[in-house]
């Protein structure tokens, strides 16, 4: 409790933008940090300016103090196969490959072979199916269907097997077949960086001075970005497993009406991204687990976890009006906490760190409220287990 007191502290007392941008360490230990990144280090060890390291192996995520973690891009952006969205103005390319200018950066090539989509404008959150086929979606709402020879660059186009090239200009959305985008998932462990446009983006490798992160990139590009750019850096591969990674042993839902809500991994119960009201703003989150009353999921541990993290509440746009009551189980006993129990949308979602050592079975139970199951949208934000 202390831990998180002083956590909460260094959170409140931050400000929202600041030269050298403070940070939060969280590591498996259960311990927190913070302060002002002097050097990231192989293993994904973090050197403070000043205060003791966190040692490599040990970092679960860093977070920028006092700022909330924001939505997905809202302009112009490239999605890969990995779920990686980089906001930023394509200029053009090849048979291989397109060039991408990212926001505050220089141009980056990326494979079209890595790439589930392209947007030139503002994107939706509907993801567009493409079956088998390369899609071309027009501005003016028209498509075309075939497959996608190449980029060029002077002019900048997208040529398709059998027609003339179409100005990039003139296109709202590429959808490249989806059976042919493929990214390899690294063997070791690797960050997920948010930053403060909205990019998501993975490095398989990376280390940092205290003005600028430099990796390799999932794509396989060497990148390089401002660390005052970077909003938040999660470790996967690691000492945290992530339950929207895992099948549950036991999933019952039991609808008010006749509507069923199924467990969603990595979105809410209406396929849109996990956010969560905050002290700071809405935050929009990449893995968890979307919910809906009344759900009851059992997962099998094993023994071989030490601890169970997550920020739990109700979805800031689709919950407005839920109320639920919350249940978290180990080994069949109740964990008695405060506030999960009658939670609406006007309580602050709760942020938790449960004892789960030697334990072999983790129950999550989303009960009605006193509304009945209206808006009763839960996200299990960040929801992992740490060995």
């Amino acid at each position: 409790m202390a831990q998180l007191l002083v956590a909460l502290a260094v959170l409140l007392a931050a400000p929202p933008v600041a030269s050298e941008p403070q940070f939060l360490a969280t590591t498996a230990e259960g311990t927190t940090s913070s302060g002002v990144v002097a050097k990231i280090g192989a293993g994904w060890e973090v050197v403070w300016k000043t205060g003791p390291p966190v040692v490599a192996g040990q970092l679960i995520c860093l977070r920028r103090a006092g700022v909330a973690l924001p939505d997905l891009p809202t302009q112009p952006m490239v999605i890969l196969a990995n779920g990686d969205r980089i906001a930023g103005r394509v200029t053009g390319g090849d048979s291989r490959a397109l060039q991408l200018i990212p926001t505050n950066g220089n141009a980056w090539t990326i494979p079209l072979s890595t790439i589930r989509s392209v947007w030139f404008t503002s994107p939706t959150e509907t993801q567009l199916d493409s079956g088998k086929e390369d899609v071309l979606v027009m501005r003016s709402g028209d498509t075309r269907r075939g497959t996608i020879e190449r980029l060029t660059t002077d002019p900048a186009t997208v040529v398709m097997k059998g027609s003339d090239g179409v100005p990039l200009a003139k296109l709202s959305a590429v959808v490249f077949d989806p059976t042919l985008a493929r990214i390899r998932k690294p063997k070791t462990s690797y960050a997920k960086l948010v930053l403060a446009n909205g990019t998501r983006i993975t490095l398989n490798a990376a280390q940092a001075d205290a003005t600028m992160i430099s990796g390799t990139s999932a794509f396989g590009a060497r990148v390089q970005i401002p660390l005052n750019d970077v909003i938040a850096l999660d470790i996967h591969g690691g000492k945290a497993t992530y339950l929207s990674d895992l099948k549950p042993k036991q999933e019952t839902v039991e609808p008010f009406g006749d509507l069923k809500w199924p467990l969603v991994a990595d979105r809410n119960v209406h396929g849109q991204p996990l956010r969560l009201n905050s002290l700071f703003g809405v935050q929009t989150f990449d893995k968890g687990l979307g919910t809906h009353s009344r759900t009851t999921l059992v997962y099998d541990l094993a023994g071989k976890y030490r601890r169970f993290e997550t920020v739990v509440g109700l979805d800031a746009c689709s919950g407005k009006r839920g109320a639920v009551d919350i249940t978290i189980s180990v080994d069949g006993n109740e964990i008695p906490i405060d506030g999960l129990k009658r939670m609406t949308a006007q309580t602050l979602p709760k942020t938790l760190s449960i004892d789960v050592t030697k334990a072999r079975q983790l129950t999550l139970l989303v009960d009605f409220g006193s509304g009945g199951d209206v808006q009763d949208d839960v996200n299990w934000c960040d929801a992992r287990l740490i060995e």
